[in-house]
């Protein structure tokens, strides 16, 4: 079972670890994200929706930093090693998009169109031959002529 480490504090670090562990294994490494959207904010027992913050509103806030934001934890697994993080910052998502893009590019052989697996490159073209069924489109076109 993949021993579990803290959170990164900052993404740059969590990508330079991240990276490292990527390039190592590549065959063997994943990228789970997980979002937890921001909770609704908790009312007590008899107030009503739209209510302002009365007498007893304050003590069921949550504090400012946390109103209206979800949380997104990233993970980077070879199941020996686990790295994580953690932010409710919009920015990091375009982090992400930019590390996801890089991993893509890492686990992916551009270069003759196939997917780097177990270290073999399995060829993903689809071979258009014999074996061919036309689409519906085609066949019903083939009908009208």
């Amino acid at each position: 079972s993949a021993v579990s480490m803290p959170y990164f504090d900052t993404w740059e670090e969590f990508v330079v670890a991240a990276q490292a562990l990527f390039e190592a294994s590549p065959h063997r490494c994943r990228l789970v994200t997980k979002y937890r959207p921001a909770a609704s904010k908790p009312r007590s027992k008899g107030q009503k929706a739209g209510a302002g913050a009365g007498a007893g509103g304050a003590v069921n806030q949550r504090p400012a930093a946390e109103a209206g934001q979800g949380q997104l934890v990233v993970k980077v697994t070879d199941d020996a090693q686990c790295l994580k993080y953690k932010t409710t910052k919009r920015v990091d998502l375009k982090h992400l998009e930019k590390f996801s893009v890089w991993v893509i590019g890492l686990t992916t052989d551009r270069s003759r169109g196939s997917v780097v697996t177990d270290g073999a490159a399995v060829h993903k073209k689809r071979e258009r031959g014999a074996g061919h069924r036309p689409s519906g489109a085609q066949r019903r076109r083939a009908k009208k002529q």
